[in-house]
C-alpha cells in the first residue's frame, strides 16, 4: 500500500517539476514540497494558465503525505528489531524502508536451498 501511495504522489510531484521546467524555473530549495519549497512556489510569478495547474497538483499531493507517514513510522520502529536491516542498509541506496520491503518480499530465507535460488 505504501509503495502504491508513493507512486501516486510521485506522479503529481513530477507534474509540478515538469511545469517548472517548462518555464525555466529552478528552485533554490532541496525539498520543493516542504515548507520552504511551498513558500517559494507561492512567491513565483507564473503564467495565468500555469498557476491553477500547479495549485491543483499540490492539492492532490497533500492527501498522500499522512497515509505514507504512518507505515513509514511503523517500519522505522520495527527496523532496529531485525538484525538483517543494518546489514542491508550498508548497501549504497538501501535505507531502512527499502531493507524492510526486501525482507518482506523475500520472506523466510530458509525457503531457499542456495544463494543462487535466492
Amino acid at each position: 500500500m505504501r509503495i502504491d501511495l508513493g507512486r501516486q504522489r510521485a506522479r503529481w510531484n513530477n507534474r509540478v517539476h515538469a511545469r517548472l521546467h517548462a518555464h525555466g524555473l529552478r528552485y533554490p530549495v532541496t525539498d520543493l514540497f516542504g515548507q520552504d519549497g511551498r513558500a517559494w512556489l507561492a512567491s513565483q510569478e507564473l503564467p495565468v494558465q500555469t498557476r491553477p495547474v500547479l495549485d491543483s497538483c499540490l492539492q492532490r499531493i497533500d492527501p498522500y503525505s499522512q497515509p505514507i507517514r504512518i507505515p513509514e513510522k511503523r517500519m522505522k520502529s520495527c527496523a532496529p528489531a531485525d538484525p538483517r536491516v543494518p546489514w542491508l542498509t550498508s548497501i549504497p541506496g538501501i535505507g531502512p524502508y527499502s531493507a524492510q520491503v526486501l525482507l518482506a518480499e523475500i520472506g523466510p530465507i530458509e525457503r531457499f536451498a542456495t544463494k543462487r535460488q535466492l
